[in-house]
C-alpha cells in the first residue's frame, strides 16, 4: 500500500469517528427526549381520563335535562287537556331557566366536541407515525 493510501484511510477514519461522534451526541438527545415523552405519556393517559369524566358529566346533565324537559311537556300536555292550570306560572318561570339551561349545555357540548376532535385528530396523527407491521396488526 502507497503513502497515500495510507493518509486516505486514516482521514477516512478520522471522518467516521467525527460522524458517529454526532450520532452519539444525536442518541442521546433523543434518548433524553423519549424519556421525557414517556412522562408526558403518563401525563397524557391522565388527561384523557379527565376528558373521559367530562364526557360522562356531560351525558349526565343531558338525561337530567331530558327529564326536565319531559316533566314539564308532561304539565303542558295535562293543561291542555283540561287540567286546571294551576301551575301554569311556575311552569312559565321553569321554562325560561329551561331555555338558559339548554343554552349553556349547547355551549358546554360544542366546547366538549372541539375539544374531543381536536385531541383525537392529534393522537391519530401520532398513532400513524408507528406504523404495525403485518405481524402486530394480526394479533
Amino acid at each position: 500500500m502507497s503513502d497515500n493510501n495510507h493518509a486516505e484511510m486514516h482521514q477516512s477514519h478520522l471522518a467516521w469517528n467525527s460522524e458517529r461522534a454526532f450520532w452519539r451526541e444525536d442518541l442521546s438527545s433523543w434518548q433524553h427526549e423519549l424519556a421525557r415523552a414517556f412522562i408526558s405519556l403518563k401525563e397524557l393517559d391522565a388527561d384523557l381520563k379527565r376528558h373521559e369524566q367530562s364526557l360522562r358529566q356531560h351525558a349526565s346533565a343531558l338525561r337530567l335535562n331530558e327529564e326536565a324537559v319531559d316533566t314539564h311537556e308532561h304539565s303542558l300536555a295535562i293543561y291542555e287537556r283540561g287540567g286546571d292550570g294551576a301551575d301554569l306560572p311556575l311552569l312559565a318561570k321553569k321554562h325560561r331557566e329551561e331555555r338558559t339551561k339548554h343554552e349553556q349545555l349547547r355551549a358546554l357540548h360544542e366546547k366538549l366536541k372541539r375539544r374531543h376532535h381536536f385531541v383525537i385528530a392529534h393522537l391519530n396523527l401520532l398513532l400513524k407515525a408507528f406504523p404495525k407491521t403485518k405481524s402486530e396488526n394480526k394479533k
